[in-house]
């Protein structure tokens, strides 16, 4: 300094942290799918500290700027859908119509690459949960065969001789004989069990359905409409099944209340895999496995 009237003593600098509870609250606003957005009258740098600081820029996420010295070509280069992350001075926030703004905060669906039934719902609905549910329709068939004689290995290569009405001695793996009209009405049976385990699997399946990322936990379940439809959906499944006119109709035979049991354990396993998928899905937002498994 020039002024003899002034001499220069130190720096002092004043560390304003965020609330401890800041974090928390954005990650469960992010776990509802709430978008939060952060205005502030801070320099653009320290906004996307904080912002990083508190969770509402998910690790691993880049702004423009970034993008742009990593690849080393100007901002104006950069492919808007590699964009996940906004920071605007408000120098520049000024100058934008209400057109911009809605394409910052909330950009309109591309029909070529936003589609509604996307890779990760395709996956998770045939490859997850509904690979789940088969096993647990083929495991209740298996079991049903087995009560009955037929071992899962006594039924391979079976099928010709079961299918025809001139034998009427056929063999089970313990060598009980079985006549065309037996072994119809215990296929009956396990076609029967098949759907009894779809059934007790779209109990879990519904549940889970509530929430895309909050646990079920947190969620409860107060929808009673949904609660209604559980107990429906079992009470229908029970009157196609026991009521002797609409059994036949539909090729169902009445099946033991323990036939119910087997589907048990993978009802339970879809409920659990989901929780699990959620939690990650949680735990690293914008991560690898928010982008696979989030449909």
């Amino acid at each position: 300094m020039s002024d003899p009237r002034f001499r220069f003593v130190g720096l002092m600098s004043l560390v304003d942290p965020p609330r401890s509870s800041v974090p928390d609250a954005v990650e469960k606003c992010r776990s509802a799918g709430i978008k939060v957005i952060m205005v502030t009258g801070d320099h653009p740098l320290t906004a996307k500290s904080i912002a990083r600081a508190v969770g509402i820029i998910s690790k691993g996420s880049q702004t423009r700027d970034e993008i742009a010295k990593k690849l080393g070509v100007p901002e104006d280069k950069v492919a808007p859908e590699s964009v996940k992350v906004a920071v605007i001075h408000g120098s520049d926030l000024k100058d934008m119509d209400s057109e911009k703004l809605d394409e910052i905060l909330s950009p309109p669906r591309n029909r070529q690459r936003d589609k509604l039934v996307t890779r990760q719902l395709i996956s998770y609905a045939y490859g997850q949960i509904g690979l789940i549910e088969s096993f647990a329709g083929f495991f209740t068939y298996f079991v049903i065969m087995g009560e009955n004689g037929f071992l899962p290995l006594k039924l391979l290569g079976l099928q010709s001789e079961w299918d025809s009405p001139s034998i009427n001695d056929l063999e089970d793996s313990y060598g009980q004989e079985w006549s065309y009209s037996q072994r119809k009405r215990l296929e009956s049976a396990c076609s029967t069990g098949y759907f009894v385990a779809i059934v007790v699997a779209q109990w879990s399946n519904l549940i889970i359905s509530k929430t895309r990322r909050v646990s079920i936990w947190d969620k409860g379940m107060n929808n009673w409409v949904l609660n209604f439809a559980l107990m429906f959906e079992t009470a229908v499944a029970c009157m196609l099944i026991y009521t002797p006119a609409i059994a036949n109709g539909l090729n169902l035979v009445p099946v033991k209340i323990g036939w119910w049991a087997p589907a048990l354990p993978f009802s339970f396993l879809l409920f659990v895999y989901d929780e699990i998928r959620r939690c990650m899905i949680r735990r690293y937002p914008g991560g690898w496995i928010c982008e696979e498994f989030y449909y």
